[in-house]
């Protein structure tokens, strides 16, 4: 059976999908790939099934070694990407045969990479999903030494991205709020300061986003509820906290808004240190852009 071998896994390498869905009452979280705009440019390059897996890639510094032929494709953050140590382009799909080695340089702006191969990589669904759940302990991320496990692929095709449409990576970005229905726990000059405000990314990972900037006051006296993708909770110390994939499945904190979803991808590509700003849209418009975005992929 053909396979890669990792020689370096990076910083937090594991395979996802876009997650796995209805099992937040037993409390177990979505999962998946955090910048689903990455992840489906790979998948549609290499012409796969919408939700076939990929490795996503923390930071770089990647290694592995083909025992294989397929075509694989690698998308998200900028890093430098070697294939027999020749520059090769992200967003465009090319051939790796066995004895290939394939590299990854340390990233430079953005945060995570997508591999995909032809076909998806063989492996097995828990719960209906193929993607691993640190949080949780679903599965395992993957170490130096793993092999990751692929259907050869004979084929010579060659696709790509244009550069005009490859997303480009910056150090800060507007992103979009729906207001919830907890709104109503803020003063309106709170979610005025919300969203005349500059943000900073204290700390980032698969679970969400804090940030500090602005303190926001909040009614605390809430009692736990369910807590959806791009859920914004305002903390006691009145600093927001972004929930994304493997957030938890109920809190108690009350919630802003919620980011509208196709910006979660993006802001999955900023790191520490960074800067983030909001501004309102509706939810009829939030469902319209998001269907668009669906269907575009699908």
């Amino acid at each position: 059976m053909s396979y890669f071998l990792i020689k370096k896994s990076g910083f937090l390498s594991t395979i996802q999908d876009i997650g796995r869905f209805g099992y937040g009452e037993i409390g177990v979280s979505q999962s998946g790939v955090l910048d689903e705009i990455a992840y489906n440019y790979c998948n549609k390059i290499l012409n796969n099934a919408f939700n076939s897996n990929v490795l996503e890639i923390t930071y770089g510094n990647f290694e592995l070694q083909s025992f294989g032929d397929t075509i694989f494709c690698i998308t998200g953050a900028k890093a430098d990407i070697f294939l027999n140590n020749i520059k090769i382009k992200s967003y465009k799909s090319y051939k790796i045969k066995k004895g290939d080695i394939l590299k990854i340089g340390f990233v430079k702006k953005g945060v995570r990479l997508y591999l995909g191969v032809k076909g998806g990589f063989l492996d097995k669904k828990v719960l209906n999903s193929y993607s691993v759940s640190i949080k949780e302990d679903i599965k395992k991320a993957i170490k130096e030494g793993d092999k990751l496990y692929f259907n050869n692929s004979y084929l010579n095709i060659s696709s790509y991205l244009k550069d005009s449409y490859i997303p480009k990576y910056h150090s800060h970005l507007e992103l979009r709020v729906v207001l919830g229905y907890e709104s109503k726990l803020f003063k309106r000059s709170e979610i005025k300061k919300f969203f005349s405000s500059k943000y900073k990314i204290k700390a980032q990972n698969r679970m969400g986003y804090s940030l500090s900037g602005a303190k926001i006051e909040a009614n605390f006296e809430i009692i736990s509820n369910p807590i959806s993708f791009g859920a914004i909770q305002i903390t006691k110390s009145g600093d927001p906290i972004i929930l994304l994939k493997e957030r938890q499945s109920i809190g108690g904190y009350p919630k802003i808004g919620s980011l509208f979803t196709i910006d979660c991808f993006k802001l999955a590509q900023l790191r520490e240190n960074q800067t983030i700003s909001f501004k309102p849209i509706s939810l009829n418009i939030a469902t319209k852009k998001l269907r668009e975005f669906y269907s575009f992929f699908r």
